[in-house]
């Protein structure tokens, strides 16, 4: 009797721990991820770099409406003197930790240096209601001051004919690019990468993934290249090989980038297309 009572407790307790192990619910992680920035006064800028990992149930033909669960959370803390991030710009933490704190809205770093090339870091910023900033405390290193962080313009201007979020869907992956400008015209950038399983044809042996991963926020290189082109640099931070670069400029029309991946290290020539996202800042519109 004990051990039949046992059995029907691991039976009825199995779904809920499953449950409770698949992570936060977050309706848009695009607009969470990404890069924001506040000027330091002496012509760089302190952000925030943001990078999330999100799971969906099942193999999804489509991104629309679909739930997705929290499955990491990465904050990056950077000052940067140039137009561009460079290598020991940025410190990075995951969520949660004993330095990292967030509770949806406060975000809360303390970070004390271990080595002399470290940084000591206290940041204490909370997301405004409508999700267009952060504002409060920012300290890294010798900065140290009261912050609003803000994204770089996602909207096209004459200046800058390339901010946006631009989407490109290739064998059943989006590689989504947001494309942002300051006043000044000087670009930023970072993708999201999303897959959308349902759209491939398995074999009748292979079985549909039973969750698909999505990952948002990471950051691209990018800079101003010949006859009013740009380039785009994938992984330039990643610590394996290898980076990819696609050269594109804008059709007449603005809707689209068109150009070509550039070839290297396992990579060929090919084309490059990105169509324009004109509802919102996340590529699931499009999908």
């Amino acid at each position: 009797m004990r051990l039949e009572i046992v059995m029907l407790f691991i039976i009825l307790a199995g779904p809920a721990k499953a449950q409770d192990q698949r992570g936060q619910a977050i309706s848009d992680p695009g607009r969470l991820s990404g890069m924001w920035e506040s000027s330091d006064g002496k012509g760089g800028a302190v952000g925030l770099h943001l990078l999330l990992t999100a799971k969906m149930d099942g193999a999804p033909t489509t991104l629309k409406g679909i739930s997705q669960y929290l499955d990491q959370f990465v904050v990056g803390v950077y000052q940067r003197s140039g137009s561009q991030i460079r290598m020991g710009d940025e410190s990075r933490f995951i969520v949660p930790s004993q330095e990292v704190h967030w509770d949806g809205r406060h975000l809360q770093v303390k970070h004390e240096p271990r080595t002399s090339a470290d940084y000591e870091i206290e940041i204490d910023l909370t997301q405004a209601p409508d999700g267009e900033s952060w504002a409060g405390l920012f300290h890294r290193g010798g900065f140290s001051k009261h912050v609003s962080l803000k994204r770089p313009t996602l909207m096209p201007t004459s200046l800058t004919p390339f901010a946006g979020t631009w989407s490109s869907v290739q064998l059943g992956r989006n590689r989504c690019v947001h494309l942002g400008a300051f006043a000044d015209g000087r670009l930023v950038a970072w993708s999201d990468t999303l897959q959308i399983p349902g759209f491939i044809r398995y074999a009748n042996n292979i079985t549909p993934p039973r969750e698909t991963i999505q990952y948002y926020g990471e950051m691209v290189q990018v800079s101003r290249g010949d006859n009013d082109a740009i380039s785009l640099e994938f992984n330039a931070f990643a610590a394996i090989c290898c980076s990819a670069t696609a050269v594109v400029i804008p059709s007449k029309d603005g809707s689209k980038l068109l150009g070509n991946w550039q070839a290297g290290p396992n990579q060929f020539a090919r084309p490059a297309i990105w169509k324009r996202v004109t509802v919102g800042q996340s590529c699931a519109a499009m999908n």
